[in-house]
């Protein structure tokens, strides 16, 4: 709607997941991405700041490291790749907190071990656990941001009709 684009002219936000901004780039530009991540992580002292960017550097190095080993997660050597993609499909959308959870879980089978336990499909799950951790702390922090932003922009947005109703009085 043109008249919506007029009210917002000025005011960028990024709405895809940070997560996927790693998606379609090159190792060069991966690596370079986790350089600057890092000099990030130094520099910022908020501890929103800071978890946002570790996160965001579990993601880049995946992304890199699935790069390196062509395209197939580097920790499932000893799961089945449709297997992996399956128990990825069923956490991928489970918040931070699920998952914390599921982890503690999932460490307390590898640490028991025990018969019957498959140490290393629950070793490689805990792996891939750490990336959907991080992904799913990107994706809520990345909600809390644009749930910030449109707040402001409703504000702003209130604060103009307001000028254009003063003006329309003042007119008659």
């Amino acid at each position: 709607c043109p008249e919506e684009e007029d009210n917002f002219t000025g005011y960028q936000m990024e709405m895809r997941e940070p997560a996927k901004l790693v998606d379609g780039k090159s190792f060069r530009e991966l690596e370079d991405l986790q350089d600057d991540i890092k000099k990030f992580i130094i520099f910022e002292k908020a501890a929103k700041s800071q978890e946002y960017w570790r996160a965001m550097l579990v993601v880049t190095e995946d992304a890199l490291d699935k790069l390196k080993f062509g395209g197939q997660e580097a920790s499932s050597s000893g799961v089945h790749a449709t297997v992996m993609a399956e128990v990825v499909e069923k956490l991928k959308n489970k918040s931070h907190q699920e998952l914390v959870v599921m982890e503690e879980a999932m460490a307390g089978k590898v640490k028991t071990g025990g018969s019957g336990v498959d140490v290393e499909y629950w070793s490689t799950i805990l792996q891939r656990l750490r990336v959907l951790k991080a992904s799913a702390k990107l994706r809520e922090i990345h909600q809390e941001i644009t749930d910030v932003f449109v707040s402001k922009l409703e504000r702003i947005r209130e604060i103009e009709r307001k000028k254009e109703e003063e003006l329309e009085r003042e007119k008659r």
